[in-house]
Formats: structure tokens, sequence, C-alpha cells
């Protein structure tokens, strides 16, 4: 009996001495922040638009995506919020963020095509649509099978990409210059 209590004396003295010599491993394991989730907002992008604010020094940060990756909220700084200029982003998710004995409010935020996407401050914000460039403001997926095709073929027609800068076809080039989707 006195030979268990010893053991169990030993380990508990071992584990003590454990902690003490490496106090920052169970703040390593969250990387310092503490996220608490207080609203999910709908993904419908006329419901909720930003821009972001140019003369704020903020960052975008990264944030864990999905219960499997090694990313860790707010491990490393991913944009800037004053280079994101003609970027409509939408609020997805409204956070209170604990880290260094303070809290803060973030919101996730994502554009259209998911390009830029993680955590900013509300203040590295402006609420409605981008004033630059073009911005999707209304979506309506009607018949998908439908077939298009120039009024006059011999006319350039191009198909663009989401964010309207950068060509992905020319109706003319394609055969008898139709497009499927």
């Amino acid at each position: 009996m006195r030979r268990i209590i010893k053991l169990v004396g030993v380990v508990v003295a071992f584990a003590i001495c454990l902690l003490i010599a490496n106090p920052q491993s169970a703040r390593a394991a969250n990387n310092g922040y503490r996220v608490k989730i207080l609203k999910t907002y709908s993904n419908e992008l006329p419901e909720n638009p930003y821009h972001a604010n140019l003369k704020s020094k903020a960052y975008i940060w990264a944030s864990k995506r999905y219960p499997y990756d090694k990313q860790k909220d707010f491990q490393k700084r991913l944009y800037k919020v004053s280079k994101l200029k003609g970027v409509t982003l939408s609020i997805q998710k409204k956070a209170s963020v604990y880290h260094q004995n303070k809290w803060a409010t973030y919101y996730y935020v994502a554009d259209r095509g998911n390009d830029y996407q993680g955590w900013v401050r509300p203040s590295a914000l402006i609420k409605g649509f981008s004033p630059y460039g073009y911005q999707i403001t209304k979506e309506n997926w009607g018949n998908q099978t439908a077939t298009f095709h120039a009024k006059n073929p011999k006319q350039n027609v191009y198909i663009w990409n989401w964010r309207h800068t950068k060509k992905q076809a020319n109706l003319k080039k394609l055969p008898w210059g139709q497009f499927v989707s």
C-alpha cells in the first residue's frame, strides 16, 4: 500500500514539474485566442454587403475553416484590408475573441468567389457594396440548360469571370458562336 502511495506521489510531482517547466503548452494549443461565435448570418449577399475601409490599417486574419484543418484562428495575417479596393464582402459570423486579457469583436467575412475570407475587425468595414468596379448585386438562376448564342456571330461577345476582371471565352471563337451552360 505504501508503494502505491509513493508511486502516485512521484507521478503527481512529475506532472507538476512538467507544468511549471513549460507553462506555454496550454496556450499554444489554441494559439492564445478564444473565439466565441455570437451570431451566424445568412449567405445571401444582398442582406449584408460590406466593403473595405481603404483608410484602415487592419488585416484579414486566417481562420480554421474545417475541423480537420491544421490552420488555427488568427495564426496568420492574410490580406491588408486597404488593398481590397473593388471587393464586396459578406459577413458570415460575428464573434467575440479573447486574447491577452482583452475581448474584441470580429467578423468572419468572405467575398463571393471565396478568394478573400477570414476574421476582420468591424472598424475595417463599411456597409454597402464596393463603389469600385463591377459588383454582383443580385443573382437569378433560371433555366440552367439553356443555349446561348451571339446575335451577330461576327461580333466579339465575351464571357467574364465573377469579378469581371478577366475574359473567360469569346463566343465568336466557339463552334457556331454558341455557348451551352
